[in-house]
């Protein structure tokens, strides 16, 4: 085979010349993928034949060419016979003749119209034809990516192709899209320990430490292909919460002081990028000094802040305004899941980019408490303070759910008012759990093992003997679920269609990684082999050691 880096012609799973990325799809996995390829070109070769194939707009557009073409032509040759009768007429009256040059005329002027008409109907077409590609040229193309040994393979076609190193990619917010730029030359890329970039990658955020400096050993840069700014050098650990599209960094300074990661103090800031004077600068604002927890809400441009000494507030970034203070004494906060609306949970990202996050819960002595960030209205949701529970709001079915790590319990949930709660089922301590906002369904494993569906707080068998912590949403499919159960990896297309075996696994297998991608479903076992098989299940394939696979988007 050929090497993909250097051209190397050679046998075996790497290239000896130039030590290129090892092929890892085995034989198995390509002659079927191989076979499929063929097949689909096959298809495309006999439609591509067939009398009755899709016209595209090019091929429109090129017959109103031909027919102008034809009937330019026939017009001629009629112009023609007419010029040969009127020679053969000459002493015909000089009424004749005036009507004669009144019919050219009239031919003449047809002509051209049909002829314009034609024109416009080609470059409309041509138009919205070339509109379409550009569109089609500009969405994001999504490849189903892995990570193997510091590198990344590109592993959607037959073949894996090595992309590049891992050191070299910098991923947005999102972990799925990265970005391979040039690293400016105030940055040393070997010292590189925490990189993020902007959606739209313009800007990018990178913090490298240097362990041979006695202090200052932590140097942060906000950076794009024009410019590269110093933010701050000192010894305290970051770590990186957002970074907007027009450069804005908000971060955290952490003061480590053993090797077990204690810390003694955190803070929050924000930097960006200012023009002083003709030089950029970093301007940095402190946010908080004494920081217990932060999250970002991008869409309502606000950072939701609890300090140590229980106060909780809001902050608006972009309007730098005075933070609105929500309440005192506060002990814990459940923000909204940046995967499921209605979800709020304490294991929430530290960013959260939907459009409809709009609230949050926290908690005092006397229960907890939902919070509006649209009208700032607050109201109390339950009167018991559970540090373990998720909270589950189903405001469809005018409900609220309590999970926690022993039982599922709800209430009655309207116009900001609860009742009491009631015990639905049990739960397992991993509060293993799936909620689906827009059928207003919970699909979860109980402690007794047993996969089940709460709907409107009526319960419905699944599955039994399923492992707990083994459920899990399928990336890609959005109603489609995978679980574990007597050493076997279940798929399912949706709760009410039929479970199917896609793999053997055990009990150390985790299931999280599942994706769907062209009509097949990959999850890799406990030994980080990955697999893929059909969504039938009948054509299983290993295709080699991960470390991670994700479904994203390279982009330069």
């Amino acid at each position: 085979m050929l090497c993909t880096k250097c051209g190397q012609e050679y046998e075996g799973s790497q290239c000896p010349r130039c030590d290129g990325p090892v092929i890892l799809v085995n034989n198995s996995d390509y002659l079927a993928r191989r076979k499929a390829y063929e097949e689909k070109q096959a298809l495309k070769d006999r439609s591509a034949s067939s009398d009755k194939k899709e016209k595209s707009p090019g091929d429109y557009g090129q017959e109103l060419v031909k027919r102008v073409q034809k009937r330019t032509s026939q017009n001629k040759r009629k112009n023609d016979t007419g010029r040969q009768n009127r020679n053969n007429n000459m002493k015909a009256g000089e009424d004749t003749k005036e009507h004669s040059k009144v019919r050219i005329a009239r031919r003449k002027v047809n002509k051209r119209m049909k002829m314009i008409a034609a024109l416009i109907v080609v470059l409309i077409i041509t138009g919205a034809a070339a509109f379409g590609i550009y569109k089609l040229a500009t969405k994001k193309n999504y490849a189903l990516y892995v990570s193997y040994n510091g590198k990344i393979y590109d592993i959607a076609g037959l073949d894996s192709n090595y992309v590049c190193d891992e050191k070299n990619a910098i991923f947005a917010s999102d972990s799925k899209t990265f970005y391979t730029p040039e690293w400016p030359e105030q940055i040393d890329s070997d010292k590189n320990i925490l990189s993020v970039a902007s959606d739209n990658g313009r800007y990018f955020v990178t913090v490298t430490y240097d362990e041979n400096k006695t202090s200052r050993k932590y140097s942060m840069y906000i950076w794009n292909k024009d410019e590269c700014v110093l933010v701050t050098e000192d010894d305290l650990q970051k770590e990186i919460v957002y970074i907007s599209n027009d450069g804005k960094v908000i971060y955290t300074n952490n003061n480590v002081i053993n090797d077990e990661g204690s810390t003694n103090g955190t803070s929050l800031a924000m930097s960006s990028i200012m023009e002083v004077k003709k030089h950029s600068e970093a301007q940095t604002t402190l946010i908080e000094g004494n920081l217990n927890k932060a999250y970002v809400y991008e869409a309502k441009h606000i950072i939701v802040c609890l300090t140590n000494a229980g106060s909780l507030y809001t902050y608006d970034y972009e309007r730098k305004e005075k933070p609105v203070t929500v309440a005192d004494t506060v002990m814990q906060i459940w923000p909204a899941s940046e995967n499921t609306s209605g979800v709020y949970t304490g294991n929430a990202d530290s960013l959260n980019t939907r459009k409809d996050v709009d609230a949050f819960l926290y908690s005092k002595s006397d229960g907890v408490y939902y919070y509006s960030c649209k009208d700032a209205a607050v109201h109390k949701i339950d009167k018991k303070t559970d540090t373990d529970a998720d909270y589950i709001i189903d405001k469809n079915n005018s409900l609220i759910y309590r999970l926690s790590g022993a039982t599922l319990t709800s209430a009655l949930y309207k116009d900001g008012k609860t009742g009491d709660y009631i015990d639905i089922d049990s739960m397992t301590k991993e509060k293993n759990y799936i909620y689906n906002s827009a059928s207003g369904e919970i699909v979860y494993v109980n402690a007794d093992n047993r996969l089940r569906v709460i709907d409107n707080n009526k319960i419905t068998d699944i599955a039994s003997d399923v492992n707990a912590g083994s459920l899990s949403k399928v990336y890609n499919k959005s109603k489609a679920i995978t679980y574990i159960a007597d050493n076997n990896q279940y798929y399912m297309n949706s709760i009410k269609e039929k479970a199917v075996l896609i793999f053997k696994a055990d009990s150390n297998t985790s299931t999280q990684g599942t994706h769907f991608y062209k009509n097949r479903i990959y999850s890799y076992d406990s030994d980080n082999i990955l697999y893929s098989n059909t969504l039938k299940g009948n054509n299983s394939s290993q295709i080699g050691y991960v470390d991670r696979l994700w479904l994203g988007t390279e982009l330069k």
